[in-house]
C-alpha cells in the first residue's frame, strides 16, 4: 500500500516538474516572437562602434532596421 502511495506521488510531482518546465519555456517563446513582431512592424533601434588597437573610437553607426 505505501509502495503505491509512493510511486503514485512521485508521479504526480514529476508530472508537476514536467509542466512547469513546459510552460516557462513556452512564455520564452511566445516572448521571442512578441519581440519579433514589433522589430518587424516598428523597427529596432541598433548603435555599432567601432574602436582601434588603441581604444579610440573610429567609427560609430546608428539606425533602426
Amino acid at each position: 500500500m505505501k509502495t503505491t502511495r509512493i510511486k503514485s506521488s512521485k508521479l504526480i510531482l514529476t508530472l508537476i516538474m514536467i509542466a512547469i518546465i513546459i510552460s516557462l519555456t513556452g512564455c520564452a517563446a511566445i516572448r521571442d516572437k512578441i519581440k519579433v513582431m514589433k522589430g518587424e512592424l516598428v523597427g529596432v533601434h541598433f548603435e555599432i562602434t567601432a574602436y582601434d588597437h588603441y581604444a579610440n573610437k573610429i567609427l560609430a553607426l546608428n539606425g533602426k532596421r
